[in-house]
């Protein structure tokens, strides 16, 4: 199970570096484009943002069922 438990762990972080590096690029690539562009950077950062909640969500009531039937 310790080793579940060190792979979850690992998603986690990599799902959240990953998150983290795909809106920081979004948010440089608002700067530098067209204002035409501009709001389908905002939309792109938005989905990020809204799968990292999913992610770690699916994450999260992982621990919470191995808490509560383990």
């Amino acid at each position: 199970m310790s080793e579940i438990d060190s792979v979850t762990n690992l998603l986690i972080g990599l799902t959240a570096i990953g998150c983290a590096a795909r809106i920081l690029i979004l948010f440089i690539k608002m700067q530098i484009s067209e204002p035409e562009e501009i709001n389908e950077s905002k939309g792109r950062i938005k989905n990020a943002a809204v799968f990292l909640a999913i992610a770690l969500s699916v994450f999260s009531l992982k621990s919470i069922l191995v808490g509560y039937f383990g």
